[in-house]
Formats: structure tokens, C-alpha cells, sequence
């Protein structure tokens, strides 16, 4: 799991090149998020999201901190799934995050 955070970490400095070679448990596509937002999902995407801010606090700050309520992060992810069925809620989640990098940083 450590490994997988510092990994991740790295890969989000290198400008996501080489997301698709880290192991990443429980995730699943857009389109099943697009029509099951469950809790369990929900849950995943707020965990996923809090590890990259987590894992990169010190560098960036607390991005997540600009967010006023979960529903915000809900929403957009909804949003990208809508548009990208075929991507996985993983993807969605780190762009996301780098989406607040790009606006707060």
C-alpha cells in the first residue's frame, strides 16, 4: 500500500504518463458509476481522492480544503463519467484532484 502511495505520487509530479501500471483495488468503470452511485462507490471515490491529497499535502496543500461538501467532488465525477463511459472512476477521481491543482495552486 505504501508503495502504491509514493508510486502514485510520483506519477501525478510526471503528469499522469504511466497511470495505467499501478494496481488499484476495487476500481471499476465510469459507466457503472454512472448508473450505480452507490455508498461503497461514493466511499471509494472520497478514499482515493483523500490518499492523492494525502500523498501530496506537502507539496501541494490541502487542495481538498477548497471543496465545501462531498457532493461537489459527486458531481464531478458525475459529470466525466457522463462524458467518458469507458474510463475508469480511478481516472476520474485523479483528474479531479489535478482539476483543483490546476484551479488552487
Amino acid at each position: 500500500m505504501k508503495r502504491n502511495i509514493v508510486l502514485a505520487a510520483m506519477l501525478l509530479g510526471a503528469g499522469l504518463q504511466a497511470q495505467a501500471a499501478l494496481t488499484v483495488y476495487g476500481n471499476f468503470k465510469c459507466s457503472a458509476w454512472s448508473q450505480d452511485t452507490t455508498n461503497a462507490r461514493k466511499g471509494w471515490v472520497l478514499g482515493y481522492v483523500s490518499g492523492i491529497n494525502t500523498a501530496l499535502g506537502e507539496k501541494d496543500g490541502d487542495l481538498l480544503d477548497n471543496v465545501n461538501k462531498a457532493e461537489e467532488i459527486y458531481d464531478w465525477v458525475d459529470n466525466y463519467c457522463s462524458n467518458h463511459p469507458d474510463d475508469s472512476v480511478q481516472k476520474a477521481s485523479t483528474q479531479f484532484y489535478l482539476d483543483l491543482r490546476r484551479r488552487y495552486k
